[in-house]
């Protein structure tokens, strides 16, 4: 019984796992637009937008250190 407990219980984990896809990085196939940092200084937000394969639009939001500090 606990065998057969054991069975439904790893193959149900199984299934679950196997439908979400693992990225470690997003799939982008355009880019659209990207956070304009040539007057920012220091650490500052960013937001690319991108289609992916698929055409569906999607935000990246990410910070960059950016080097329009003026005088340095």
């Amino acid at each position: 019984m606990k065998a057969l407990i054991t069975l439904i219980l790893t193959t149900l984990f199984v299934a679950a796992c196997g439908t979400v896809p693992a990225h470690d990085k997003p799939d982008v196939h355009r880019v659209i637009s990207i956070t304009d940092t040539q007057e920012a200084c220091g650490i500052v937000p960013v937001t690319m937008v991108y289609e992916d394969a698929q055409g569906q639009r999607h935000e990246l939001h990410y910070q960059v250190w950016a080097n329009g500090c003026s005088g340095n």
